[in-house]
């Protein structure tokens, strides 16, 4: 039944990324409740053929941001009057990703020790990223 389900799923355009996600939930809860896991075989010859059909499905790449998309994003940062501290901050966060290409994960742990700046190279600096993907 969770093979035939699956399919179904897989039929109406989900990706195998989801399929997987709705097989480990089921198996989750069965477990958690001291059930019977109802992923067989044929639920696993189900995804593997997901997997293999589907590959192309999913969101994809997304395309990175452009000098002008970063410029504009920051423009509308900065035309928070009411707190120019805020505004400051989210500006700086920003030009920190763009010119790193760094993860929001990546961005998150950075600490003010980790930036050193160089005021004799024209304002550029070193990021210290301490944990990457």
């Amino acid at each position: 039944m969770l093979a035939t389900y699956l399919t179904e799923l897989h039929n109406s355009g989900k990706s195998p990324a989801t399929l997987s996600q709705v097989s480990s939930g089921i198996a989750f809860v069965c477990k958690a409740s001291k059930t019977e896991s109802p992923i067989s075989n044929y639920t696993r010859l189900a995804l593997k053929a997901a997997k293999r059909d589907g590959g192309g499905r999913g969101r994809g790449q997304v395309d990175g941001l452009t000098w002008d998309s970063v410029n504009t994003v920051s423009a509308i940062a900065s035309r928070d009057e009411s707190d120019k501290l805020r505004s400051l901050r989210d500006r700086t966060l920003i030009a920190i990703m763009s010119d790193t290409a760094i993860r929001v994960s990546e961005l998150v742990a950075l600490n003010v020790e980790d930036i050193s700046l160089n005021s004799e190279n024209g304002g550029s600096g070193l990021v210290h990223v301490r944990k990457s993907k």
